[in-house]
């Protein structure tokens, strides 16, 4: 969201088209919207709301359809879940996308990845804190 900040507030135009697609299952659920809106006020800025309940889920097909460039000539960053993650890049890389240009960050919320180790650990911490 701080990119979307900064572009908002920016009097300068991004040099590159950026095309957005913020995946949600249904609008309402959408959160920062009004901020990710806000950008739209840049010509070469197009935000995608996509609703998987009324869309379908986004693919890279979709993308390629959507954006009105080849996506051999982006660079592709992605936020979400690690296999959406996968079938994107696969899908973008089928579309001419060299994996060097996808970018993202290895996290997995909904999994609760780690979460589980790091409650242990402090709870094991505490428990010898409490216990010297």
């Amino acid at each position: 969201m701080a990119w979307a900040g900064e572009l908002a507030n920016s009097s300068n135009e991004p040099k590159h088209p950026i095309e957005l697609f913020y995946c949600v299952r249904d609008k309402d659920e959408a959160v920062h919207l009004s901020e990710l809106q806000a950008n739209t006020h840049w010509p070469n800025f197009n935000f995608h709301l996509v609703s998987s309940e009324e869309q379908g889920r986004l693919s890279a097909d979709y993308i390629a359809k959507t954006i009105g460039f080849d996506v051999a000539s982006a660079h592709a960053y992605y936020c979400g879940p690690e296999m959406m993650r996968k079938s994107m890049a696969q899908g973008l890389s089928r579309h001419g996308l060299l994996s060097s240009k996808f970018h993202y960050e290895e996290f997995e919320i909904r999994s609760g990845l780690g979460l589980r180790q790091i409650f242990s650990f402090f709870g094991k911490a505490l428990k010898s804190s409490k216990s010297s």
